[in-house]
């Protein structure tokens, strides 16, 4: 009986000291945004350390981008030294699904990543419809990712850079 539990011990040590090792090649805060609807999903986001302080410092300022339905658009962070912190990744979004405008701003937790075009890392997160009238959409995480809604009446961000 001892023989055997100290055999699962030492192999779960094991699996725990990969997973350590893995993480170790991690070189950059990703999240990879699919959009579930059926129109375009304007996706505006920036990079924030110390999001809503007094010591609040813009990384990279208001970004746009257009995911057409179905698609996915990835953002990453590169990892700066050995501490592999990231600033906070703050995204706005027209959760209007038809012919009006209604903004909101969350923030989306970030996943570590030791390549941002694989899809299978990083954090996940889907713009899905919210009822059958499929009249309003949300972001919802979906591998472990967090939505921490910050705005539910937000302005569209003014002045952002148009990325491909």
């Amino acid at each position: 009986m001892k023989t055997s539990w100290l055999a699962g011990f030492a192999a779960c040590a094991a699996l725990f000291a990969a997973a350590d090792a893995a993480r170790g090649d991690d070189r950059f805060a990703v999240v990879h945004v699919k959009n579930n609807t059926k129109t375009d999903m304007a996706f505006y986001r920036k990079w924030v350390w110390n999001y809503g302080t007094k010591d609040e410092k813009v990384v990279r300022d208001w970004r746009v981008s257009v995911i057409p339905p179905g698609k996915t658009r990835t953002v990453y962070f590169s990892y700066e030294g050995k501490e592999k912190k990231s600033p906070a990744l703050i995204v706005v979004f027209d959760s209007d699904r038809d012919k009006g405008r209604h903004f909101e701003m969350v923030k989306l937790a970030r996943g570590a990543s030791p390549d941002y075009k694989d899809l299978s890392t990083g954090f996940t997160y889907v713009l899905e419809y919210d009822g059958k009238s499929k009249e309003f959409a949300s972001l919802k995480a979906k591998n472990g990712g967090k939505v921490e809604i910050l705005d539910r009446k937000a302005k569209k961000p003014a002045n952002a850079e148009k990325v491909p």
